[in-house]
C-alpha cells in the first residue's frame, strides 16, 4: 500500500501536462441524523456521499492492479472498458490509464447541470456508473489527451468501471478489503 501511494505521488510529480485556469461517489457508513431540507434518521446502512475522496482509493487500488502486474499505466482505457462505454465515448482515442489518473485525459466531465437535475429528481437511479457515465457520451473532447489537465470527474468514474471489470465485482466493495487489508 505504502509503495502504491508513492507511485500515485511519483505520478503526479511526474507530470508535464499544463495546469489551467475535476467509480464514481462512494459511500461510508455512520449512524445519528441527516439534516437537509428535513431531517430524517439514519442509520448503520444509510450511504452517504464521499465524493472526491473516492479518487484517492481509485487511485491506489488501479495502482495495485498495476504493481501486482495486471494493469500497465500506458494501457489504453478501451482496452478495459465495455464495447458501449468506447462507443459513447467515440473510441477513446489516445486515451491512457495514466492520463485518466493524472486528469489529461481531455474526457469532458459527466457531472454537470443536466446529471445534477437527475440526481435530485432520482438520486438511487441516477447515481449509478452505468448511467452516469452517458451524460458524458457524445460530449466533444476538451483537448488531445496528455496535453492539458481538467478535472474532470469523467475519469474517475471511468477508472471505477475499469476496477469492477478487472475485478469481477462491485467497486463499492473493493476498498473495504485489498485498501486497507491487502489479501
Amino acid at each position: 500500500m505504502a509503495r502504491a501511494f508513492l507511485v500515485l505521488c511519483a505520478l503526479f510529480a511526474m507530470s508535464t501536462v499544463q495546469a489551467d485556469p475535476i467509480a464514481s461517489i462512494k459511500h461510508v457508513v455512520v449512524a445519528g441524523q441527516s439534516k437537509s431540507i428535513a431531517t430524517e434518521n439514519t442509520g448503520v446502512d444509510t450511504p452517504f456521499s464521499i465524493a472526491s475522496i473516492g479518487k484517492i482509493f481509485t487511485a491506489v487500488l488501479i495502482l495495485q492492479l498495476v504493481q501486482d502486474g495486471r494493469l500497465n499505466l500506458e494501457d489504453p482505457a478501451a482496452q478495459w472498458l465495455s464495447r458501449d462505454v468506447v462507443e459513447g465515448f467515440n473510441g477513446l482515442a489516445g486515451v491512457s490509464i495514466k492520463q485518466m489518473l493524472q486528469m489529461s485525459s481531455g474526457l469532458p466531465d459527466y457531472y454537470d447541470d443536466r446529471y445534477l437535475e437527475s440526481v435530485f429528481i432520482d438520486q438511487k437511479k441516477t447515481q449509478v456508473p452505468e448511467v452516469a457515465i452517458q451524460y458524458a457520451y457524445d460530449l466533444p473532447v476538451l483537448f488531445v489527451p496528455g496535453k492539458r489537465f481538467d478535472y474532470s470527474n469523467t475519469n474517475y468514474l471511468l477508472l471505477g468501471v475499469i476496477l469492477e471489470n478487472l475485478a469481477g465485482e462491485s467497486y463499492s466493495q473493493r476498498p473495504q478489503y485489498k485498501a486497507y487489508f491487502p489479501v
